[in-house]
């Protein structure tokens, strides 16, 4: 990615667009390679697994929502 200046963006560039798109689509990606949460886990794995899963969802939302979002949106 090119560097950016901390700057409101009007319209979504079309290379950050991509890169959200690629980010979105992983982040959906990982979390079908993660799978249900095996029966019998591990305290300690099952705990990686929620906060690995935690992680990817909020990443995977957050990239949608600034796909999504409308010139009159603010995403922090």
């Amino acid at each position: 990615l090119e560097e950016q200046n901390a700057a409101r963006l009007d319209m979504l560039p079309s290379h950050l667009g991509n890169t959200l798109l690629a980010v979105r689509d992983t982040a959906q990606e990982c979390l079908r390679a993660l799978g249900p949460e095996p029966k019998e886990a591990d305290p300690a794995v099952a705990a990686g697994r929620r906060a690995a899963k935690t992680s990817l969802e909020d990443l995977h939302t957050t990239a949608a929502r600034m796909l999504e979002s409308k010139t009159s949106s603010r995403i922090w």
